[in-house]
């Protein structure tokens, strides 16, 4: 077997929090999907002496000396099944090489994919590197999961640690989810894990203190998802419901176990066999629940009620997703929904000066696309074809 493949294209989904937002924080139940807009990843051989990483999104292009990187590889020891952080002088080693840096997102993007290179590499060879991304970056949807995901699977696909065949078994994934995982503690510091998960297995998952279970049975729906353009601050709403929490403990802990109670009935809703006019009347009240209780710990925003307001009029039902004071909110689209009335519905919110995404959630987790000269599915050549 090769070393190493000559092209290889892959992508990972971002993800959304469906229920659960805050509550979470406090050891609560929380639903999150994965989103239809994607990154991709195309690793390609070539025949210079250096290792390039393009990332077009935050207008990028890195090249780093094959001489330098295989010095820097003989000196550290990896298991590819059991990846472990990045070592602290190995950190500094590779900002070193890299500098100078236009922005703290070049950084991240540029140490996480050096130490997956290193670590995934069977040998230190010329590659050019492209990741493009559809997510916009610091809404809350997992672009930088996304990324590590795309990035990872390519990667180990490229190096033949795995074979397209045996892409979607249960080892790959978790191989690739544990490595995307290390890539997330690049860019976050103490990641809870579920962005990587949820990029990873697709679908959906519901996180309670620490532990994932997939939601099997969670299929793919239809969404509008908003950007209201007016810029998150999850920390300064995370503290400010701290805040309030801290202060009335005893009225915020029966909204917190409300907005858990929400989470809880997703995952029977989606475990348990119930029929389709069941679950989508179902998914309607808790959107519209789950937004009412989140406004009530007072993460609104005028911006927030203009876009609910605006589907509204057209009998949908929308909810902040992610800690609200701005960010993005998503709009359920059942199926027998008329496409004139969501074409209005976009129409209207872009004239208001949102950016509306007319998308899923709980598609596809990771894909590959591309190995080599074979497209893994008669679409994926036109696709990958326009994206790169």
């Amino acid at each position: 077997m090769r070393n190493c493949n000559d092209i290889v294209v892959t992508s990972a989904p971002g993800k959304v929090i469906i229920f659960g937002e805050h509550a979470v924080v406090y050891g609560k139940t929380a639903i999150a999907g994965s989103l239809g807009l994607r990154c991709y990843s195309k690793v390609e051989k070539t025949d210079k002496n250096t290792v390039q990483l393009i990332l077009p999104d935050i207008h990028m292009d890195k090249s780093f000396s094959i001489e330098e990187l295989k010095e820097l590889k003989s000196s550290q020891k990896i298991d590819i099944n059991n990846p472990e952080p990045i070592p602290n002088d190995l950190k500094n080693k590779l900002i070193s090489i890299s500098q100078p840096f236009e922005s703290f997102a070049m950084e991240q993007a540029t140490l996480s994919f050096l130490y997956l290179y290193l670590c995934i590499s069977t040998e230190i060879t010329g590659i050019r590197v492209e990741v493009k991304s559809y997510l916009p970056v610091g809404a809350g949807l997992g672009s930088s999961a996304a990324y590590g995901v795309s990035l990872v699977s390519s990667l180990l696909c490229f190096f033949n640690h795995i074979e397209k065949d045996n892409f979607k078994n249960k080892d790959t994934l978790k191989l690739i989810n544990d490595w995307a995982f290390i890539a997330e503690k690049i860019a976050h510091g103490n990641p809870s894990g579920i962005d990587n998960s949820v990029s990873t297995y697709g679908r959906a998952q519901a996180y309670t203190k620490g532990n994932l279970t997939a939601l099997e049975s969670f299929n793919s729906f239809r969404f509008i998802l908003t950007n209201t353009n007016v810029p998150k601050n999850t920390k300064v709403q995370v503290q400010n419901v701290r805040n309030l929490y801290d202060n009335y403990p005893s009225v915020i802990n029966p909204i917190l176990d409300s907005i858990h109670n929400i989470g809880e009935r997703c995952k029977e809703l989606f475990t348990n066999e119930n029929d389709g006019k069941k679950i989508i009347k179902e998914l309607k009240d808790m959107i519209d629940v789950n937004h009412y209780l989140l406004c009530s710990l007072n993460v609104g925003h005028e911006k927030i009620e203009q876009v609910r307001q605006i589907t509204k009029k057209y009998s949908l039902h929308t909810k902040i997703t992610g800690a609200g004071g701005g960010g993005c909110m998503l709009t359920f689209v059942p199926n027998e929904s008329e496409e004139d009335t969501i074409l209005c519905v976009k129409n209207e919110l872009k004239n208001n000066h949102f950016t509306c995404y007319d998308t899923t959630i709980g598609g596809d987790g990771v894909l590959i696309h591309q190995m080599n000269n074979e497209y893994i599915h008669e679409a994926d050549e036109e696709q990958i074809k326009q994206i790169f």
